[in-house]
């Protein structure tokens, strides 16, 4: 049997795979390797922290590593630590024409010496989507935004207020939450976690449903060993109901005054990077 210009192709195809198993096998001396991430061969323009595009598909993106704790591909950043990663809804997400990095949570975070790093989307929560994108945990899971990688300064969870909306039930609600946290976990086992609230108004003032998943957001919380700062009658005792610019999202002043109270409970429960300028 002629051998042709490859000779022996079976030994030859084997010693092309063997190599580019060693070429693709991350050094032990590579950080992300060191813990457990292996770097992923993608293409295209690596997204800042707020505009990863959402993965439908699996997008390609640059800079990216498969992190084997959490099961997920994460996003390779600068400086890690000095991250907060914030996933929210319209709150954060902006809407009523204030912009994302205007909102309330977006301002507080940084001005608590954070650089914000958003994932979410306008009209999701626990348990809810908007009709094009899934509720948190399915979003997470399915890629649809990726995560930073590495040991982030902190990790904080705003919503709930979707939920209300849709009527999503107490126990679909906390459950949901409850994974979601448990996933985020994986990602970052050793950064400080936060749940934010419901904004809403008082019980007694009409703060309805609303106020009722802030309360469940802060039970589900403290099951978990998660802090948790609650909103859900901010509207009434610091009267930012008179900031709304709908029923539900305040004006470009209400989100300045929050940002202002969130930033103080930051401060209270010891979240505070002690870098950030000032109070906005």
């Amino acid at each position: 049997m002629t051998m042709g210009r490859w000779g022996n192709r079976p030994a030859v195809v084997g010693a092309f795979a063997l190599l580019a198993v060693v070429l693709l096998v991350p050094s032990a001396a590579d950080p992300a390797a060191a813990r457990g991430a292996v770097p992923v061969g993608v293409r295209g323009p690596a997204g800042s922290f707020g505009t990863v595009p959402p993965a439908r598909g699996r997008p390609a993106v640059e800079n990216v590593v498969f992190n084997a704790d959490s099961g997920r591909r994460e996003l390779v950043v600068p400086d890690p630590s000095s991250i907060a990663v914030l996933i929210g809804d319209s709150q954060a997400d902006g809407a009523a024409g204030v912009p994302g990095k205007q909102t309330w949570p977006q301002v507080a975070l940084s001005a608590a010496g954070y650089t914000v790093a958003f994932r979410g989307r306008g009209g999701t929560g626990y348990a809810t989507g908007n009709g094009r994108d899934p509720d948190y945990v399915t979003a997470l899971r399915q890629e649809r935004w990726l995560l930073p990688h590495g040991d982030v300064g902190l990790v904080v969870i705003e919503g709930g207020g979707n939920d209300a909306r849709t009527g999503a039930s107490d126990a679909v609600i906390a459950s949901s939450q409850a994974a979601l946290v448990a996933e985020l976990r994986r990602s970052y086992p050793h950064a400080p976690m936060a749940v934010v609230g419901t904004l809403a108004r008082s019980a007694r003032d009409g703060g309805g449903r609303r106020h009722q998943v802030d309360d469940l957001a802060g039970r589900t919380a403290r099951a978990q060993g998660v802090a948790f700062i609650s909103v859900g009658d901010w509207l009434t005792v610091h009267d930012l109901a008179a900031h709304l610019a709908d029923q539900v999202h305040l004006d470009a002043e209400g989100h300045r005054l929050a940002a202002r109270y969130l930033l103080q409970a930051l401060r209270n429960a010891g979240l505070d990077r002690q870098a950030g300028p000032g109070t906005p």
